[in-house]
């Protein structure tokens, strides 16, 4: 049922990596909101499926550039993917542990997607291919810094929740 939000949360996330980012920009980095939606998604959602959200997000930037529409879907795959795996084998579910998997999903979504980019040879020199690799070790950070405050607000919601849940199960509500 949650999954139909997906659809407009990631519209608005083009609109603001559109037309917005550059306020955000910090130097010639700036975050990229849409592997921000999708690994946040992934993280604070449950079931089998929730990478999908990470690849739909890749998939949305891919259409968003110029190149050729693939990379980013396929990074955003792999790196959901890993995540999945990685919270069934340790619990991803405090904002310490979200935020890095934030910060390290990031940065390997942008960087594989760099790395498939060339690999296809949309760089003009390989120059061009290591100022985009320090750029994204720089957008991985500064997109797991703008997650910090959904993640927080994630955190206590699902705490509210769990509160409630717990109430109810043992029948003081």
């Amino acid at each position: 049922m949650w999954s139909i939000l997906l659809v407009p949360i990631l519209y608005v996330a083009a609109v603001v990596q559109t037309s917005l980012v550059d306020v955000l920009r910090i130097g010639r980095v700036e975050p990229d909101v849409l592997v921000f939606v999708g690994l946040v998604w992934v993280l604070c959602s449950r079931g089998p499926y929730r990478f999908l959200a990470a690849g739909a997000a890749g998939l949305v930037g891919d259409l968003l550039c110029s190149g050729t529409v693939g990379p980013g879907c396929a990074a955003g795959l792999a790196v959901g993917y890993l995540l999945v795996r990685a919270d069934a084998r340790i619990a991803i579910d405090r904002l310490a542990s979200r935020l890095l998997a934030v910060w390290v999903g990031a940065t390997f979504m942008i960087l594989v997607e760099v790395l498939l980019r060339g690999i296809l040879g949309q760089f003009v020199s390989w120059a061009h291919f290591g100022l985009a690799l320090r750029l994204g070790l720089g957008a991985g950070l500064y997109t797991a810094v703008i997650s910090l405050p959904v993640l927080m607000v994630v955190g206590w919601l699902h705490s509210a929740h769990v509160a409630r849940w717990r109430r109810r199960r043992d029948g003081l509500y």
